[in-house]
């Protein structure tokens, strides 16, 4: 998959998208009587589909050991006392 957002941009936009599914699960917070899991079948797809996230997450950091990305390395040093600055 290409795309023009830089690793920053890609980064933001998974944890906004993990931060709606934190929202998502909670019981009540959407307006109206739905269930944030309807069935033991969608429980098991949002678990699945976490699983996957998980697996591919260290993808990142592996290729910073192997040299592809030093420029993580800063970054990391950077932003060690607290979130994505802009």
């Amino acid at each position: 998959m290409k795309s023009n957002r830089t690793p920053v941009e890609v980064a933001c936009a998974a944890a906004e998208k993990i931060r709606a599914l934190n929202h998502r699960a909670q019981r009540g917070n959407d307006p109206g009587p739905r269930e944030p899991f309807p069935s033991p079948r969608t429980v098991y797809d949002t678990v699945t589909v976490l699983h996957t996230l998980l697996e591919r997450l260290p993808q990142p950091f592996d290729q910073k050991k192997s040299g592809k990305n030093r420029g993580l390395s800063y970054g990391a040093r950077r932003h060690r006392g607290g979130g994505h600055r802009s």
